[in-house]
């Protein structure tokens, strides 16, 4: 890696940067951090997040973008975050997005606390964010923040729950979205 002398500080420089590198790179507060690699768990959960996300939001206009999608917010931190979604037109050549309609993002035990605390401070600057969602590895339990004209708390647990997404009237079932994950909450590995 380089050293954090050699990393340009402007939105620009750091995103050329951080596209001619191997693995990843967040910067959140100034701060760079490489992304690492994902359970398997939390690779399942992001399939299916996004797969419900998909069907639900076909026609609507709005985009799923999944891991690996950029995200610059306003005060120039470029963050990956686990899923997107995005009501705005983008072009095809584009490398990043500059809004988000929903953030979604997988808890672990090494990103909880920025995901709930510096991340999420990050992600609120989008004009656009709606909903935020952390969800749990180790049983049905999402974490929801929705818009209300201001952020509104609900947690969902259990295989019954249902997040309600009133941007677009649709429902995500818990049961969807922890199907097939492996773990001992659902009898698999």
């Amino acid at each position: 890696m380089a050293e954090a002398t050699d990393i340009p500080a402007d939105p620009e420089g750091f995103l050329a940067w951080e596209f001619e590198q191997e693995e990843r790179y967040e910067r959140l507060n100034g701060v760079v951090r490489m992304m690492v690699g994902a359970s398997l768990g939390h690779q399942a959960l992001l399939l299916n997040l996004g797969t419900e996300l998909r069907q639900r939001l076909r026609g609507s206009g709005c985009r799923t973008f999944p891991d690996g999608t950029r995200l610059l917010t306003p005060a120039n931190d470029l963050l990956y975050p686990d899923t997107v979604v995005s009501c705005h037109q983008h072009r095809g050549d584009a490398t990043h997005l500059t809004d988000a309609t929903l953030v979604g993002e997988v808890l672990s035990s090494s990103t909880a606390e920025r995901d709930r605390g510096a991340k999420w401070a990050r992600y609120r600057t989008l004009p656009g964010l709606r909903h935020y969602l952390l969800l749990a590895q180790d049983r049905p339990y999402v974490e929801a923040f929705h818009w209300r004209g201001e952020w509104v708390f609900h947690p969902h647990e259990g295989p019954d729950a249902t997040i309600h997404l009133a941007t677009w009237a649709i429902d995500l079932p818990l049961a969807a979205l922890y199907e097939d994950l492996p773990g001992p909450h659902n009898g698999g590995a």
